[in-house]
C-alpha cells in the first residue's frame, strides 16, 4: 500500500463523515415513514373534506427541505451537518439553499484573503459572486379563437 493511500484511509474526518452518513440513512428512512404518513393522511382529508390540513402542508414545506439537506450532505455538495446538526428547515427548500450558499461564500471569501503577516496589507471586502437574473416563465401561447368563415 503506498504512503498516499495509507495517509488517506488515515484520515479520521473521512471517518467521521461515514458515521454520520450512516446515521442520517437511518434518520432519512425513518423520515420517509413520516412522509409516507403525511401523503395518507393529506389525502385522505383531501377526500373526506375537500382541504388538506395547513400545519402539515407547513410541516411537509420544511420536511421536504429537510430531504434536500439530507442528499446534499450525502452526495458531498454540502459539508453542513442536517438536523439535528443544525436548524430545522422550517422556511423550506429557499432557506437550505441560502444557508448553503453562506457558508461557502464565507470559505471562498477567507481563502481569497492573503495573510496579512506575509502580504502586509488585508483586503476591507472579501469577493463576492454576483447574482444571475431571474428567468421569467414563459407565457402559454394565447389560445386562437375559430374564425367564423362559411
Amino acid at each position: 500500500m503506498s504512503t498516499e493511500l495509507k495517509t488517506y484511509v488515515r484520515h479520521t474526518d473521512t471517518w467521521i463523515r461515514g458515521l454520520f452518513i450512516l446515521l442520517f440513512a437511518v434518520i432519512y428512512s425513518i423520515a420517509e415513514i413520516v412522509l409516507a404518513a403525511i401523503v395518507l393522511f393529506q389525502f385522505g382529508s383531501q377526500l373526506f373534506t375537500g382541504r388538506t390540513n395547513d400545519k402539515l402542508r407547513k410541516f411537509s414545506h420544511g420536511l421536504t427541505a429537510y430531504f434536500y439537506q439530507l442528499l446534499q450532505f450525502f452526495t458531498y455538495r454540502s459539508d453542513l451537518k442536517p438536523f439535528p446538526f443544525s436548524e430545522w428547515p422550517g422556511e423550506g427548500l429557499e432557506s437550505v439553499q441560502q444557508e448553503e450558499s453562506e457558508p461557502a461564500a464565507k470559505q471562498s471569501a477567507v481563502k481569497s484573503q492573503p495573510d496579512s503577516a506575509e502580504s502586509g496589507t488585508v483586503e476591507s471586502t472579501p469577493k463576492t459572486k454576483k447574482s444571475r437574473p431571474k428567468r421569467k416563465a414563459p407565457k402559454p401561447p394565447e389560445a386562437e379563437e375559430p374564425s367564423e368563415d362559411k
